[in-house]
């Protein structure tokens, strides 16, 4: 298969001619999404938007909050034809939905009430995207989602965004 060329980028050519929709799957740690700033993040969402022409942003968003994520701000300043949602279940939605770990904290996680998650996810950005999209979500549901947005029908990239800086603290930690 011939590969063109991009910055920082490899895009094949069945990919560029095909009918169907496509989209990039972002996995990244969720601090990176609105409290972590970090410029590699914003350089990767920004990369992907502008390369591939992302009509729709999705975002597993799940703040409590009223403040906007990193790549909200950034879509709604600099690319006005794009869309931004956040895809994730709402309080109210979450609720009619078993979860074997309803406060999240901890290690056990309900892989029924995950899998109820993402298949919202795959449905609120098929919705949403006419060509284009991108899915912003945390590291854990990466493959998966990604593997569901192929079974709908899309071309798939999956990328991965963690700061070297970050890996270098951890190893450093000391408890």
């Amino acid at each position: 298969m011939q590969l063109l060329l991009q910055p920082r980028n490899l895009i094949s050519l069945k990919q560029m001619n095909t009918n169907k929709r496509w989209v990039c799957v972002l996995g990244t740690n969720h601090l990176y999404q609105d409290e972590a700033y970090r410029k590699g993040y914003f350089l990767e969402v920004r990369d992907v938007v502008s390369t591939y022409k992302v009509d729709f942003v999705g975002e597993e968003y799940s703040q409590a909050t009223a403040s906007q994520s990193y790549a909200q701000r950034l879509v709604e300043r600099e690319y006005p034809t794009t869309s931004w949602k956040n895809v994730d279940l709402t309080r109210s939605e979450r609720q009619k939905i078993p979860d074997k770990n309803p406060t999240g904290i901890g290690p056990l996680q309900d892989l029924d009430f995950q899998i109820a998650r993402e298949k919202a996810w795959v449905e609120r950005v098929s919705a949403g995207t006419k060509q284009a999209a991108l899915l912003i979500c945390g590291l854990a549901h990466t493959f998966s989602v990604s593997q569901r947005f192929r079974d709908a029908g899309f071309e798939v990239e999956v990328r991965v965004f963690l700061d070297g800086k970050d890996h270098q603290a951890i190893r450093e930690r000391v408890e």
